[in-house]
């Protein structure tokens, strides 16, 4: 895997950094240079007197400042240079004076002479090239150099000023340090220039100019990599380097030379999505990307969203199945294998994993937070046949993010393929069958070994690390809603290791506590052995919500028949776990196509029956905290729910909170016993508290709430369900909502309450779309205002805590306000809004408008302010009013379910015998299907047996002469040789 890199560098000179890029030159790269505040030049001035007598010779410096600049032209018009061309340059120098001692003698001394130069200057007179040797250093041979400045020589020998002005070839010499657009010129070094002049005493002067001190620097627009803009999108990987963006690509090469000389991959990918805001070519499912097998990075961040929610099989409490923000991947296995696709713990946001065979195609496998996996990170498997294409689809609920996505081949477990599951012998196995059975609530280990005996077989013992890796693959524990009871049991009061037994009398000659384990924990003691997912043991005290079952031999236990003699209608009921998930419709045509059709439980009694003994088996449930179990033959026909025999449903068995309007299809359902929900259709006599001029309406036959009406301007409503006597720690809650104005546009909107609904003052619940007073006097509270009013641009839907506005985002609601009454109250002219909030996730607004999916208009907001609240006792409820311009604001169809601090006890969560109402599509693997027993018209069968024979001829001539119309088989009205004759011909075994 490749390491993130800041830069790559080749070569680095005296501090400057020349990166490497592959190129073509085109033309050279001018850069303006100038002396660097700082720099100081030594001037060396040789003072030679010659005359017919003596030539001599003195040596004087001065350090004085020195500045200037010029202009180049780096050579090839890519780096590294290879070499620099000098247009223009010039060094300014500060004035100097010197002292020199000449004709020195021991009697007369020395002849002082004093030499000012001012206005110094040197100056590149014609453009001169070098190249760069290793080191970044350029000679310019022979350049000419130009030495001005104005001198004054005063002395005995000779008083003299005048302008020196002299032009030499010169070699010249730099060290040049270019890169990313900055350039740095040091250690300077500039040869001698010499002159003459003119006078009584011939005087030569030579100049010497030290640039030790001396440094310059400028800058360029840094130079894209010249594969910028040669190669595809900056969102797709490729093998080349490079992308078309070239700004975008130079960005990304600047942070990882790799992306613009060796290929432009994943990696590069995600830095042009986080750099440069594009979108991932994989956004979409029509431009997959292939993945071989082995980890690779990802990113969904800019993404959109082209595929459905999660079904609930694979959903969980807190997203509901939510999937937005995708991308998407194939794979092609080389073989029939087993092929596991993860984020486990490489991924920096909660990921979500959906598995299908083609775009908008079939799933295969799902999930959502793996109990394997941290902070919400996902693993799913699927068995692959070679040479099939599988789409790969990862995003997440509420969130987008980095990571990496790894592919592997792997034996992948099916836990949950049947009813129950043998361990063959001819896989080293027992030959025994196992299954998993949902206990209930208050349940003991005394009820969980009655329930094994009922259906024949003993709570399980696992009595080797062989047999525990088959239960853990196959039938693993659960911990949703309570322990999972096996056959183990302490006597005796050797705590709290010994004592431990087999319930079926067998040698305990292997253990496999979990570690810390036996304890003795509780106060009330421990002596029950409960099985963790793991497969480790556990003591606990004596309450069970499941119980493993083992069989020696096949139970049977996928059909049971009600029969009559138990009270029963005589029915089958057989629950079948499919190979693949189906919909609700799939599902009906396979129960019909096997003479049967899915469940229909007409009375209580049949319902109470078909589930302690059918679907409470946990192979037929999902086993997650969105807990699905199977399809029933229940569906949603003009308003009423009705069973597939044609009997309505009395609605005995909905789960709390159901149903909640989405869907028309009926599934067993289970939630953890920590939530609970309400549902409202403000029609019979609606829950609740009216204020203000909230009213229920019956609007052309739909049941409504309105909180303000169109012609009422100056006006407010509020409406306020119960408080929940918990504190909620998140909730979901929909409902529908429109707008009716006859004569103009909308009014002012209404929002969602959500908080403590007391009205102590008699004023707390005016208000509107902003909330209620009550929020602004306690500073607490949540609104969701749907603010509909266009002036100053405030058609939006904002989130509010207490008095304070913490989100707004801008939303349309033209399309859903009505000029006529009869249209704003229909189902279908009412956009679906979904409103959640988790304690530690925020608060998340989606908005479904008629015959359009579902859009997000912000989530996760509000997580700071409210942070830390104390919601309980509150209640939820929504507030409108009319300003200047009034409306009807319509609200139908309410339901909330929320999730509380639990309390101990319960299921939660696990199988349970109720109802959820739920979409067509909405795929799951297990169904129960319904058998009602052939009527077989059998002659001479007196006594029902099926079967003709010597007791029915017994009957009949014990009725001989008498008109007993059960003997009387051909109705003439009396038992005699006729109706014998009849009987003999029906002699044996009847048939259909």
């Amino acid at each position: 895997m490749r390491l993130p890199l800041l830069q790559h560098c080749t070569r680095i000179v005296f501090g400057a950094v020349l990166c490497v890029c592959a190129g073509t030159a085109s033309a050279d790269i001018p850069v303006d240079l100038s002396v660097d505040g700082g720099s100081t030049v030594t001037v060396q001035l040789s003072v030679t007197f010659t005359t017919d007598l003596i030539e001599e010779t003195q040596v004087d410096s001065v350090t004085v400042p020195v500045n200037g600049g010029g202009r180049v032209q780096f050579r090839p018009d890519y780096e590294p240079f290879s070499g620099v061309t000098l247009e223009s340059l010039q060094f300014n120098v500060g004035d100097g004076a010197l002292n020199y001692q000449f004709l020195c003698d021991s009697i007369f001394g020395c002849v002082p002479v004093d030499v000012t130069l001012t206005n110094i200057s040197t100056t590149l007179v014609a453009p001169t090239s070098g190249d760069f040797d290793t080191a970044g250093r350029a000679n310019f041979s022979n350049a000419l150099w130009n030495v001005r400045a104005q001198y004054s020589i005063s002395s005995a020998l000779l008083d003299s000023d005048g302008e020196l002005d002299t032009t030499s070839e010169i070699n010249f010499g730099a060290n040049f340090g270019a890169g990313g657009g900055d350039v740095f010129v040091f250690a300077l070094s500039l040869g001698s220039i010499a002159s003459e002049l003119d006078g009584t005493l011939q005087v030569g002067l030579l100049t010497e100019f030290d640039l030790s001190n001396t440094t310059l620097s400028g800058s360029y627009e840094p130079l894209p990599p010249p594969n910028c803009g040669s190669n595809g999108p900056c969102g797709e990987a490729d093998d080349q380097p490079g992308c078309d963006n070239v700004d975008c690509c130079a960005t990304v090469c600047e942070t990882d030379f790799y992306c613009c000389e060796i290929k432009w991959d994943a990696a590069c990918v995600n830095r042009a999505v986080d750099l440069c805001g594009v979108t991932p070519a994989n956004d979409t499912c029509a431009n997959a990307r292939p993945l071989e097998l082995g980890r690779f990075p990802f990113t969904t961040r800019n993404c959109t969203t082209d595929g459905p929610w999660l079904i609930t099989e694979c959903a969980n409490d807190q997203t509901g199945g939510l999937f937005e923000n995708d991308v998407w991947f194939t794979h092609t296995p080389l073989a029939d294998n087993a092929v596991m696709v993860s984020t486990c713990g490489h991924a920096d946001f909660d990921t979500q994993i959906a598995i299908y065979d083609q775009c908008d195609g079939t799933l295969i496998a799902c999930n959502d937070d793996s109990s394997l996996c941290p902070d919400g990170t996902s693993r799913a498997g699927f068995f692959g046949v070679a040479g099939e294409t599988y789409l790969i689809r990862v995003g997440s609920a509420f969130e987008t993010g980095t990571g990496e996505i790894d592919l592997g081949w792997t034996n992948l477990d099916q836990p949950y393929a049947d009813i129950a599951v043998e361990w063959p012998t001819a896989s080293g196995g027992n030959g025994h069958f196992y299954t998993l059975y949902a206990l209930g609530t208050g349940t003991t280990f005394g009820d969980a070994f009655a329930a094994a005996e009922r259906f024949g077989g003993y709570p399980a013992t696992l009595t080797s690390p062989e047999e525990t890796d088959f239960v853990v693959r196959n039938m693993p524990a659960t911990l949703l809603g309570g322990p999972t009871a096996f056959g183990l049991a302490q006597t005796g009061d050797d705590e709290p290791g010994g004592g431990w037994e087999w319930g079926t009398g067998e040698p305990l000659t292997w253990t496999n506590w979990a570690p810390g384990e036996p304890n003795d924990f509780s106060t009330g003691g421990e002596d029950w052995g409960v099985l963790y997912p793991d497969g480790t043991w556990n003591d606990n005290p004596n309450n069970a919500a499941y119980v493993l079952i083992e069989f020696d031999s096949d139970p049977n236990v996928d059909e049971v028949t009600w029969s009559k003699e138990d009270g029963g209608n005589g029915h089958t009921y057989q629950g079948v776990v499919l190979p693949e998930r189906v919909d609700w419709t799939e599902a009906r045509i396979y129960a019909e196509n096997r003479g049967g059709t899915l469940v229909c439980l007409e009375t209580l009694e049949e319902s109470e029956w078909v589930f302690e003994n059918m679907a409470a088996f946990a192979p037929l449930w999902s086993m997650t905290d969105y807990n699905g179990g199977p399809w029933v033959g229940l569906f949603e026909r003009r308003g009423e729910w009705v069973w597939l025999s044609d009997v309505n449903y009395d609605g005995a068995n909905w789960f709390p909170g159901e149903p909640n309007g989405t869907g028309n299809r009926g599934c067993y359902f289970a939630y953890p016993d920590f939530s609970s929900g309400f549902t409202e259709d403000f029609g019979g006599t609606p829950e609740g508290t009216l204020f203000g001029a909230a009213q229920y309406a019956d609007v052309f036959g739909n049941n409504r709430l309105k909180l303000v009406s169109d012609g009422f301007a100056g006006t407010w409503g509020t409406w306020t369900a119960p408080p929940i006597e918990r504190t909620v720690r998140a909730f979901t809650a929909t409902f529908r909502f429109s707008f009716k104005n006859e004569n103009s546009g909308p009014g002012d909107g209404f929002s969602m309450i959500w908080g403590d609904l007391s009205d102590t003052s008699g004023n707390r619940m005016e208000g509107g779309e902003f909330g209620v007073f009550a929020f602004g006097q306690d500073q607490e509270g949540l609104a969701i205002g749907f603010n509909s009013y266009p002036a100053l641009g405030q058609n939006s839907v904002d989130g509010r805590w207490g008095s304070e506005r913490f989100v707004q985002v801008p939303l349309d609601f033209s399309s859903v306000t009505y000029s006529d009454y009869e249209t704003a109250g229909r189902p279908e002219s009412m956009p679906t809004v979904t409103v959640q909030w988790r304690y530690d996730t925020g608060v998340t607004v989606t908005i479904a408008f008629p015959f359009n999916n579902p859009q997000v208009i912000y989530s996760n907001a509000g997580i700071t302010e409210l942070e830390g609240i104390d919601p309980n006792n509150w209640s939820f409820g929504f507030a409108a009013r009319n300003g200047g311009i009034d409306q009807d604001v319509l609200i139908g169809d309410v339901s909330v379910v929320y999730e509380y601090i639990p309390e101990t006890g319960g299921l939660t969560g696990g199988p349970r015998n109720t109802f959820d109402d739920t979409f067509e599509e909405n795929q799951r693997k297990t169904i129960i299907i319904e058998y009602t027993p052939v009527v077989i018209d059998c002659l001479g069968d007196l006594n029902g047996d099926d079967v003709v024979n010597g007791a029915d001829l017994t009957l009949v001539l014990g009725a001989w002469g008498s008109d007993d119309a059960t003997a009387d088989l051909n109705d003439d009205g009396t038992v005699n040789g006729a109706d014998l004759t009849l009987l003999l011909g029906a002699w044996g075994a009847c048939s259909e």
